[in-house]
């Protein structure tokens, strides 16, 4: 019964990212155009598409949680991003391009980064 739900899991974090990388283009554009703000957005790094969605599902995990909060759901995902065959590290930079309003929260705490680099 887990491995149907992981692999139905799985297959929706598939499906999710799929969807989202049919604007890369648009979004390079909206970058480089982007002058509202006063600075222009770099691309993302390309992310390896498992620690990618790894990265994703922690950063929904995660959102608006505080660093006590959020430690134990950080854990899980260096956890998974290690099944996946990624370090701690590698995670870490992958949620600082899909949610740095979320690291920018976790960064200091060092707890958080033990934790990343453990």
């Amino acid at each position: 019964m887990r491995r149907v739900l992981l692999v139905g899991f799985v297959l929706m974090l598939v499906a999710a990212a799929c969807s989202g990388s049919s604007d890369s283009g648009t979004s390079n554009e909206t970058a480089q155009t982007s002058d509202t703000v006063g600075s222009v957005d770099a691309p993302k790094p390309d992310i390896p598409t498992e620690l990618g969605l790894v990265a994703q599902f922690t950063c929904n995990q995660t959102a608006g949680a505080t660093p006590e909060s959020g430690a134990r759901l950080i854990e899980a995902g260096v956890k998974k991003a290690a099944a996946a065959g990624f370090s701690g590290t590698e995670l870490r930079d992958a949620m600082r391009v899909e949610c740095p309003d979320t690291m920018e929260v976790f960064e200091p705490d060092a707890g958080i980064t033990a934790l990343f680099e453990g």
